[in-house]
């Protein structure tokens, strides 16, 4: 897949590699978690933000409405406005009913 062949060649540091770590299947959901966590509050509450956000997305792509809502919901919560994750989550609590077609279609192709 085009993430894993990019993951191989530019790896980047450990935070958002973890993302696509998760996404390919290598990092489990635990482990992404406490790939977020940084010395900095501020960066770790950003990097939580993300991971939730993303977390959300795999369990909607598998079909887990439930971990997808709470996943969503601790985004939310986290209160990170300025990232895109933050306002994508609030947009999909409002159609939760339908999957995010785009995001899966990306994700599938992976």
């Amino acid at each position: 897949s085009r993430l894993a062949e990019h993951m191989a060649t530019q790896p980047g540091p450990d935070w958002p590699a973890a993302v696509g770590q998760m996404l390919l299947g290598r990092l489990s959901d635990s482990e992404l978690l406490l790939a977020a966590k940084h010395d900095d509050k501020g960066i770790e509450r950003d990097q939580l933000a993300e991971a939730h956000f993303y977390l959300a997305q795999k369990a909607l792509f598998e079909g887990n409405k439930d971990d997808a809502g709470k996943n969503l919901d601790a985004c939310l919560e986290l209160g990170v406005t300025p990232f895109m994750e933050h306002g994508l989550a609030r947009i999909e609590l409002k159609e939760f009913g339908e999957r995010p077609k785009s995001f899966a279609k990306w994700l599938k192709s992976l």
